[in-house]
């Protein structure tokens, strides 16, 4: 980590484990033991010098029969004040190891890496898709049955969606400039237009580039 202003600046390291939920929803969990959270940062306590760098270490501490399936983390690097650093050292010091992490609404988030656990060699980027009917309304504001098309990140990495297009019987295909990223049992909703056909996408993974379709019934 650099500080590239001209005065001391304070960090707080936080670092979160990206839970998916069982309707494949992102949940960002926080443990105060690197043990129950599977991944230890140290330091999470930074005070730089103007231009000075210092190094972070992390650290995975998830056992190797944990599975295939990468584990993924979120490290934000909070830019508070020098009163916030030690107000926060000091409740730490006052706190049990059963007791929830402090949080602080007023801290500005400089940057956030994602940290990805796994073997080097395990890697299996791929989706699955489903189809269902939820309930809406039309542009008059009367209840209308449409149909919802889920892709699930079946695989066992991270990967992105790009390229998504629907397309009606006519053959005309509607697409946007779009990337959404998704985690390992994370799901993805949208809602289809009526008439709509067909869907295509493509699942990114690294330089790796696959075309789906999906033929909507």
């Amino acid at each position: 980590m650099v500080n590239t202003s001209d005065k001391t600046e304070y960090f707080r390291v936080t670092p979160s484990r990206i839970a998916v939920d069982t309707n494949g929803s992102i949940d960002y969990e926080t443990r105060k033991n690197p043990k129950d959270l599977g991944l230890l940062v140290v330091p999470i306590n930074l005070k730089l010098q103007a231009k000075q760098k210092r190094k972070i270490r992390v650290a995975s501490l998830i056992k190797p029969s944990s599975g295939n399936i990468h584990s993924y983390y979120r490290v934000d690097f909070d830019h508070i004040t020098k009163d916030r650093l030690e107000r926060e050292k000091q409740m730490e010091s006052a706190s049990t190891p059963t007791s929830g992490m402090s949080v602080f609404i007023d801290a500005k988030t400089e940057k956030s890496v994602i940290v990805d656990v796994g073997s080097r060699n395990d890697f299996t980027p791929k989706t699955s898709t489903n189809i269902d009917s939820v309930s809406g309304q039309d542009p008059e504001g009367n209840s209308i049955t449409q149909k919802r098309l889920t892709i699930t990140n079946s695989g066992n990495v991270m990967l992105w969606l790009t390229g998504f297009e629907s397309c009606d019987r006519s053959g005309k295909c509607k697409g946007k400039t779009w990337f959404k990223r998704l985690y390992p049992q994370e799901k993805y909703h949208h809602v289809l237009e009526s008439g709509t056909v067909l869907v295509k996408y493509q699942e990114l993974f690294g330089r790796k580039r696959t075309s789906r379709t999906v033929n909507i019934n």
